[in-house]
C-alpha cells in the first residue's frame, strides 16, 4: 500500500497553534478491532487515542500542540489523520474531528469480504475475484507455477545484447503474472538481515503509548506513521502492525539540517541511518527495472528517467506478531489480498513463508518462496494504467505459515514502493495501441483508489 511526496515535505507542527487536545471518554470499539490488552482500550479515545487518561496534565489543561514538548508532540492525531482543532477560539472549546472513514457495522462481514465488493473503488480493469481472507476451505493453489527469477547482474554488468535479454527475461514474466524474483542486484544480504533485526526492534522496544504518537496521518497521497495491529485498514483486521515512511522521513542529503528530527519520524535512535542505507540502495535499482520494461514494451527507455530521479517511494516496516490461537480461529489474514497501488515493489525475500499471489488464469493462489538475499518485484496499479494493461497489478496477501510450529514466530517484511510524484500525470505510454484510459494526475488516481481502505473523504485531487 503507497506513499507519495510533493506535499510531504511541512515540517509536523507548522501551523498548528490553534490545535489543542482534550480528555473524551473512549469511543466504542469499532468492530472487528479487537483489542489485546486493557491497555488499548483504556488508550483508544475519539480525540486524543494515542494518550491514556490522565498521563499528561497538558491534555487536561487544553494546550495547544505547539505547546507540548517531546518529539511526536505535533502528532496528537486519531485514525488515519484525525485531528483535533477549535474552530474559534479556546474560548468557544468547539472542537471538531476530521476523519476519513466511519465503522465497519458487521465484523463477519469484514472477513467474509470480496474484493469485488469495493469495485467501485478501482481505477484498473480488475476482474478477478476473491476473499480478503484466506479461506482454505474455499480455495484451491497453483503447486506447479513458478515465478521467474530474472538476472539483474545482466543489466549492471552485461553488454547490451545481455541487457534486451534482461529486459525480455523480466517483461514477459511480469506481462505473464506481475511478479518476478531479483537476483544479481547488487544489494548486501547483510543489510537485509539488520533491516529484519531492526523492524523488530522499531514494533517491540517502544510502548505502544509511544508508538500511537506517530499514528499514521495522510500526507499527500498517503497514510505515513504508525498503524495499530488490525487497523492498517477498515475492510479488514489484518494481524500485522505496520510503519509507513516516505523520502520526508529521512536525512537522504546527510546534513541533518534543522529542518530534519528523526525523533519526528522514527520511536527509537538509531533506526533511521539504517533504512536510509537500505532506501538508497533500493533507489538503485529503480531506473534499471524502469528502462527494462519500457525498452520490453517498444518505448523509450528513457522516458522516465527525469519522474523517477529522487521520486516518490514508500518504505511500510511489516511486524506480524506471533498468531494467538483466537487469530487464527478468527479466519482473518495476516494481510489482506490486495494489490498494490504504486509503479513497482520490491520486497527482499522474506525469512518465514506466507506470501501468495493469485494468478488470475486460473483462480489459485500460488505459494511465492523466494530464495534469501533475493528482491520480490511486483507491478501495481500504476504501471498497469500506463502499460494499458499489459503489465498487471496482481493480487496477493500474507498468509498464516503451514507449520504450526512457525505460528509462535514473528514474520517481518520492508516493501519498498515507488510511485511517481503527486502532480505528475499518467497516461498511456506513447505507442501502445488503443488507450484504455484518460490521463490522470497521480494524486487523484492514488486516493480514490485507497479510499476503499480509509473511506470516501481520503480522496483528493490536489
Amino acid at each position: 500500500m503507497s506513499l507519495a511526496a510533493g506535499k510531504q515535505d511541512s515540517t509536523p507542527g507548522d501551523d498548528e497553534e490553534n490545535f489543542v487536545t482534550l480528555p473524551v471518554a473512549p469511543r466504542r470499539r469499532r468492530p472487528g478491532g479487537n483489542f489485546q490488552h486493557v491497555e488499548r482500550d483504556c488508550i483508544r479515545a475519539a480525540l486524543a487515542p494515542d494518550v491514556p487518561p490522565g498521563s499528561d496534565s497538558s491534555l487536561r489543561d487544553g494546550l495547544s500542540l505547539s505547546q507540548r514538548e517531546g518529539p511526536a508532540s505535533s502528532r496528537q492525531l486519531g485514525r488515519h489523520g484525525t485531528r483535533i482543532y477549535l474552530d474559534e477560539s479556546l474560548s468557544t472549546m468547539a472542537a471538531r474531528r476530521l476523519d476519513y472513514s466511519s465503522p465497519v457495522a458487521d465484523p463477519n462481514a469484514r472477513i467474509d469480504a470480496k474484493n469485488r465488493d469495493f469495485a467501485r473503488f478501482e481505477q484498473v480493469k480488475k476482474e478477478q475475484e476473491y476473499l480478503l481472507a484466506e479461506a482454505e476451505a474455499a480455495e484451491q493453489f497453483d503447486e506447479d507455477f513458478r515465478i521467474r527469477t530474472c538476472d539483474l547482474g545482466k543489466f549492471f554488468r552485461g553488454t547490451e545484447e545481455d541487457r534486451r535479454a534482461f529486459a525480455q527475461e523480466l517483461g514477459e514474466g511480469l506481462e505473464q503474472i506481475g511478479f518476478a524474483i531479483l537476483e544479481g542486484h547488487g544489494v548486501d544480504p547483510h543489510l537485509y538481515e539488520e533491516a529484519a533485526a531492526r523492524t523488530v526492534d522499531v514494533f517491540t522496544r517502544p510502548t505502544l503509548e509511544e508508538k500511537l504518537r506517530y499514528r499514521a496521518e495522510r500526507h499527500g497521497s498517503v497514510n505515513q506513521g504508525y498503524f495499530p495491529i488490525k487497523e492498517t485498514s477498515d475492510i479488514h483486521p489484518d494481524l500485522v502492525e505496520g510503519w509507513v515512511f516516505c523520502r520526508r522521513a529521512f536525512d537522504l542529503d546527510g546534513s541533518a539540517s534543522e529542518s530534519y528530527r528523526w525523533e519526528n519520524f522514527w520511536p527509537i535512535p538509531g533506526a533511521e541511518p539504517l533504512f536510509r542505507r537500505l532506501c538508497q540502495e533500493h533507489e538503485k535499482l529503480i531506473l534499471p527495472i524502469m528502462q527494462s520494461v519500457l525498452t520490453y514494451l517498444g518505448c523509450d527507455p528513457h522516458l522516465y528517467d527525469r519522474r523517477l530521479s529522487a521520486t516518490n517511494f514508500g518504505l511500510r516496516l511489516n511486524y506480524y506478531p506471533p498468531v494467538r490461537p483466537e487469530d487464527a480461529a478468527s479466519g482473518a489474514a495476516r494481510l489482506l489480498g490486495h494489490e498494490d497501488v504504486d509503479l513497482f515493489t520490491l520486497v527482499p525475500a522474506p525469512q518465514i513463508e506466507g506470501l501468495q499471489v493469485l494468478n488470475r488464469a486460473n483462480g489459485r493462489w500460488i505459494r511465492l518462496n523466494a530464495p534469501p538475499g533475493t528482491i520480490i518485484l511486483n507491478t501495481g496499479d500504476y504501471m498497469q494504467r500506463i502499460t494499458n494493461d499489459i503489465l498487471p497489478s496482481t493480487t496477493h496477501r500474507v498468509s498464516k505459515p503451514r507449520d504450526a510450529a512457525l505460528l509462535g514466530q514473528a514474520r517481518v517484511s520492508f516493501p519498498f514502493n515507488v510511485y511517481i510524484r503527486e502532480d505528475e500525470i499518467l497516461e498511456v505510454l506513447p505507442g501502445l495501441p488503443n488507450p484504455k484510459y484518460p490521463p490522470v494526475k497521480a494524486i487523484s488516481f492514488h486516493t480514490r483508489i485507497t479510499s476503499k481502505y480509509y473511506g470516501d473523504a481520503y480522496a483528493v485531487d490536489e
